[in-house]
């Protein structure tokens, strides 16, 4: 049996609540002042949390009202290109906060415009949980997944556009899509921009992948399911040609690869990191890692992206 023991594992610093979803800033001009960004879901006082390279941390945002979900957008056409950008889903308020990433002093900047999503809809069931990035034809896009919601035309597919005359970063709805099965939640999601297919978890059903771009059908490319798997569907990451999917369950979760074309099981490893629900995956010169939420010390597992490699066709 293959497992990752939590004493070769680096944790961060805890957040004060509730920690949930992870993502990579990486600094182009100084590899080594990366951070590690994560989410508190509190209601009222949640936060986004900046963490070095060793798990310290080193930025807080003002106070969000249950953040869930957060991903980056390296570059594109948002800030003059001025990179990273932060977009965080703010549950109770139903929007998207948008933070510019000030790599002097390591905080962050709120540059959030006019970001409701599934407007004209109510109640806890459109409220928004996953988000991830996506960048093509030099055009900025998020997708963002609800608690719940309907069974069709579940997930909403924003563009991002810099105002001018705000100085901000506004959100327009171009596409619903995407199936739901009914069964618990969605939330994780993930682009993968080598094959512009997007994939986000179904909690009891398995992993949806459709076409990412905003004029595409309405029609799932593949589910993606492994009768190994036998927690929620949560945590999504691209690692190369894989994508890795977290099995959420109590004191050791367990982290699957597909083949992200075919959707193939490739193998897996299981870690002592307890009910791991986001994950995130970064391979850049001096930076390599995997991130993992740790539900039992509210804080970030980080993992060598070396070692998670080599369980590449090994089962737990």
């Amino acid at each position: 049996m293959i497992t990752l023991l939590a004493s070769a594992i680096v944790f961060t610093q805890p957040v004060d609540f509730d920690a949930d979803d992870p993502a990579f800033a990486y600094n182009e001009a100084d590899p080594a002042r990366s951070l590690i960004l994560g989410t508190d879901k509190q209601e009222k006082v949640g936060a986004l949390y900046g963490f070095d390279l060793s798990g310290k941390v080193v930025a807080k945002s003002e106070p969000l009202d249950r953040p869930n979900n957060v991903d980056v957008i390296q570059g594109g056409n948002l800030l003059a290109g001025t990179s990273p950008i932060a977009v965080v889903t703010e549950r109770i308020q139903n929007r998207l906060r948008v933070f510019h990433v000030n790599w002097s002093g390591s905080s962050f900047v709120d540059i959030s415009g006019e970001t409701g999503v599934f407007l004209n809809e109510s109640g806890e069931d459109r409220a928004p949980m996953g988000v991830a990035a996506w960048q093509s034809g030099g055009r900025s896009f998020v997708f963002v997944t609800p608690k719940a919601g309907g069974t069709t035309k579940h997930l909403e597919q924003l563009e991002l556009k810099w105002n001018p005359l705000t100085s901000k970063v506004d959100a327009k709805s171009v596409r619903r899509f995407g199936a739901f099965s009914g069964k618990k939640e969605t939330e994780s999601i993930v682009v993968d921009p080598q094959t512009g297919r997007v994939f986000y978890s179904d909690e009891g059903n398995g992993v949806w992948v459709y076409d990412a771009n905003p004029e595409a059908v309405d029609r799932p490319l593949m589910l993606i399911r492994n009768p190994l798997h036998t927690g929620d569907h949560e945590g999504l990451a691209i690692m190369g040609d894989l994508l890795v999917s977290t099995d959420q369950r109590k004191d050791k979760s367990y982290y699957w690869f597909y083949d992200k074309r075919s959707g193939i099981p490739r193998g897996g490893f299981s870690a002592e990191i307890d009910e791991t629900d986001g994950i995130d995956i970064i391979d850049r010169p001096g930076v390599r890692l995997m991130a993992a939420m740790n539900s039992k010390g509210k804080n970030f597992a980080l993992i060598p992206l070396d070692w998670v490699q080599k369980q590449v066709g090994r089962y737990p």
